[in-house]
């Protein structure tokens, strides 16, 4: 049984009632009760309580309560469909640990990206910075995610396009920031000040996320960044966990989890799209609906090939008059003619 005092406290009475029990309470507030020995479907008390007896507040965290509750129970049964009996321990307690992670309201969440010169090793070109609060979320149906992009004025005549696409001008977001490396670094410790706790300890209520989060940590170092988070994710490593650990790309990722993208190879898009995988991957409603877990779902994905170069997408077609037959994933086999 889960203790609802906590609830029934915020309950106002114009008069001070009487005494009663605990059943009569749980009938006055609706719920659900049993007969001492009765059998068969619970019955639901539909006593009416008007609205003098509640307030807004109250209601609004009744409800975060049976949210969260549900939400647990989804994730547990989720996380044991997710692996085969071989499968670590280790493993599934890190991935309701990153889920769980992911719900508290006291992080904020700065994901970090970096493009570098091809052919110059150690010189870096772009940064993107994607920020998102889930204590100001609350109630949101789309969460808010805040992004910057920065353009290194030193680097800014080196273009790529040999290896990786140089996407340097295409940031999906309002403008981009052209500045010097030094205070490139210095905004980034700006940022990360202003979303640190009270206590102006660099990093404390951070979280730092990155896919191939090690890279971008390298990065922040040769720049002279230097901060201690309260924790860090990758979700390179993340979705390791449980589709393998070949093709997790940003574009494969994103694919996996049906998310739409442009212009990839810009660090401010990347940042951006890796907290939006990060959300996704965290979500055990969001992950039930798009079918991440199933069987046949990492079969598709650990037969994709790793992606490297241009990072567009391809429009396939399918001469279909049934838009609800054919899942989205099978429209690239049947246009590859198996």
């Amino acid at each position: 049984m889960f203790p609802f005092d906590w609830i029934w406290s915020f309950i106002v009475e114009e008069e001070t009632p009487a005494p009663i029990t605990e059943k009569q309470q749980s009938q006055k507030n609706g719920r659900y009760h049993r007969r001492k020995g009765g059998k068969g479907r619970p019955r639901k008390n539909n006593g009416d309580v008007g609205d003098k007896y509640l307030d807004f507040d109250a209601m609004t965290r009744s409800q975060d309560y049976e949210l969260r509750l549900k939400r647990n129970q989804t994730m547990d049964g989720l996380i044991r469909k997710a692996y085969a009996k071989k499968t670590k321990i280790s493993q599934k307690k890190a991935l309701a640990d990153f889920m769980d992670t992911m719900y508290n309201q006291n992080l904020t969440f700065i994901a970090i990206d970096f493009e570098g010169h091809e052919q110059t090793p150690g010189t870096v070109t772009e940064v993107g910075i994607a920020v998102y609060k889930p204590g100001t979320s609350r109630g949101m149906m789309m969460p808010f995610i805040e992004s910057k992009h920065i353009i290194i004025l030193e680097n800014k005549d080196l273009k790529n396009g040999r290896y990786v696409p140089d996407h340097r001008e295409n940031f999906n977001g309002d403008v981009s920031l052209v500045m010097g490396e030094d205070y490139a670094a210095n905004a980034i410790e700006e940022i990360i000040h202003h979303h640190s706790g009270p206590s102006n300890i660099p990093g404390l209520g951070v979280c730092i996320v990155g896919h191939g989060l090690a890279n971008d940590l390298e990065w922040l170092d040769r720049m002279g960044v230097r901060i201690e988070p309260t924790c860090t994710i990758d979700t390179q490593r993340v979705l390791g966990w449980t589709h393998g650990k070949k093709g997790l790309s940003l574009r494969n990722s994103l694919d996996l989890v049906r998310q739409p993208y442009a212009f990839l190879h810009n660090a401010g898009n990347d940042a951006y799209y890796t907290m939006v995988l990060c959300l996704c991957l965290a979500d055990p409603f969001y992950r039930q609906a798009c079918g991440i877990d199933t069987q046949e779902t990492k079969t598709w994905f650990r037969s994709r090939p790793s992606t490297k170069g241009d990072s567009y997408n391809v429009t396939k077609e399918l001469l279909s008059l049934d838009i609800l037959g054919s899942p989205l994933r099978d429209q690239e086999t049947l246009n590859n003619g198996s």
